[in-house]
């Protein structure tokens, strides 16, 4: 466990994603998930207000009654556009609010510890947004929050209003980022709405200490699948194939063989030790590869 940025939250090293949870993962696959996460270690589960139409934060809030986690950290996200309008964001003090109360009842719980902003409206003034967030941890619904999908412009924008207000503003930011090198142009989520990590950003994240909790950590498994021999499919081969990530797999083949562990563990390590704090967010579908995430974990936490 680490203390995540300038929060008070200890964090474990690597986090789970839920997005499946309640959808192509059913109740009892997902509590086992959950289960297995914990006893390895892990305590960080991220989800969302939109995540399987809000039956993973509903699944999360039953597992929280039954299983009765100590120190678990359910990360949700609000103020995503409505899927059948894409253009429209929903950046307003009454859309963040409602979707944060949404997701308190759904949950079962009566404050969440960190929330995300799960886009951003550039047309809306940062400050705005800021205080905005700011009154719900005064109302207590929240105690931290976080950017997801923010551009670095508006990440500084926001760090400066934070400054000049003497409040922490952002505590963390979740990007797309993984220790394999996105090919420009290409990535195998179409939405122009996604912002992943380029130089700018790591500049940024190095310069501030700004913690980074990344979605899409193992670039779908990119180089797992190349170690295994495994069909890669165009849209993949198109977003990662280049030099810079052939120069790493051999590097990610070296560590496999140094700390004897398997690609997605060495994906997963390799992310996580970015010249920043960085929590790889992970998403598994079966007890078998649970296994990975929990070497990351241990050999993270050596």
């Amino acid at each position: 466990m680490r203390i995540l940025g300038k929060t008070d939250l200890l964090v474990s090293p690597v986090a789970l994603g839920s997005a499946a949870f309640g959808s192509a993962l059913d109740e009892r696959t997902s509590f086992s998930l959950l289960d297995a996460y914990v006893a390895a270690g892990g305590n960080l589960i991220d989800t969302a207000r939109i995540y399987a139409g809000g039956e993973s934060e509903a699944l999360l809030g039953k597992w929280l009654k039954q299983a009765r986690p100590q120190n678990v950290i359910v990360a949700t996200k609000g103020a995503h556009y409505a899927l059948g309008t894409p253009t429209v964001m929903r950046l307003s003090r009454e859309e963040i609010e409602g979707d944060l109360d949404t997701s308190l009842r759904v949950m079962g719980v009566d404050h969440i510890d960190f929330y995300w902003l799960h886009r951003d409206d550039p047309a809306r003034e940062i400050g705005e947004i800021i205080e905005t967030m700011e009154s719900l941890v005064q109302a207590g619904k929240i105690r931290y929050y976080g950017a997801s999908n923010y551009r670095t412009d508006r990440l500084r924008a926001a760090e400066a209003y934070a400054a000049a207000n003497g409040i922490i503003g952002f505590s963390a930011v979740s990007n797309q980022y993984s220790v394999a090198c996105l090919n420009r142009g290409h990535n195998t989520n179409p939405d122009p709405t996604i912002v992943a990590v380029d130089d700018e950003a790591l500049a940024y994240h190095a310069e501030n200490g700004m913690p980074l909790i990344p979605f899409q950590a193992t670039a779908r498994g990119y180089f797992a699948k190349l170690a295994a021999g495994r069909e890669i499919s165009p849209a993949l081969r198109a977003a990662y194939e280049n030099e810079e990530n052939g120069r790493t797999y051999a590097g990610l083949e070296a560590l496999c063989r140094e700390k004897g562990c398997s690609m997605q563990t060495a994906t997963l390590v390799a992310t996580a030790q970015a010249p920043f704090q960085c929590v790889p967010i992970t998403a598994v579908n079966t007890i078998e590869q649970m296994a990975d995430v929990a070497a990351a974990i241990r050999l993270l936490s050596e």
